[in-house]
């Protein structure tokens, strides 16, 4: 599932009528493209979406996972060498909860020396500043190929235009580079 959808794409931020099929594909893959970007700069899913993790014992009862989005735990897995399979842990059950904005994964005793955990990352709506920035990136990306207008293309550094005697200047900068900022919230870090 994607962030953000081609039929607001096209009609709220590009103009397109929904009915014109010709710019479909590109739209598409613009989407997908955003959407991994967006994935790449956070380290985590914005979607809800399951990651398998490998962290050591630590002989503490909790484990920070780094995640600023929610998560939840379905199966812990542990070894006691590289080599051997994998035990599913069944004496008690894993749960993770929230501390001062990062999810730690929480059971009685991470004492063994190898773990595998299955989590549940990602937000249950998705929120709007993040669709906001989708449809914002998504609209630059499209204003840099051959169907903008060539007033619209972000690669032009400025345009001078002249209406009835009077002339003037615009420059255009890349928005991507702000997405940063705007995401920076979002964004799984690490110790």
């Amino acid at each position: 599932m994607a962030l953000i959808t081609k039929e607001i794409v096209k009609s709220d931020w590009l103009n397109i009528a929904v009915s014109d099929t010709t710019k479909d594909n590109l739209i598409d893959r613009l989407i997908a493209h955003v959407g991994k970007e967006i994935a790449t700069y956070t380290r985590q899913p914005i979607e809800q979406a399951t990651e398998t993790l490998y962290f050591t014992g630590t002989g503490q009862k909790a484990y920070p996972l780094y995640f600023t989005a929610a998560c939840t735990i379905g199966n812990l897995f542990y070894r006691d060498e590289p080599i051997d399979s994998w035990v599913t842990v069944t004496d008690s059950t894993p749960v993770c909860f929230e501390d001062n904005g990062t999810q730690y994964l929480y059971y009685d005793s991470l004492t063994d020396p190898y773990y595998k955990a299955t989590v549940t990352v990602g937000y249950t709506p998705v929120p709007e500043d993040v669709k906001l920035c989708a449809f914002e990136m998504v609209k630059e990306l499209y204003n840099n190929t051959p169907f903008a207008a060539q007033g619209d293309r972000f690669g032009v550094s400025a345009i001078n235009e002249s209406d009835a005697g009077i002339s003037w200047s615009k420059a255009i900068k890349a928005m991507r580079p702000q997405m940063e900022t705007r995401l920076q919230k979002y964004r799984r870090y690490f110790l």
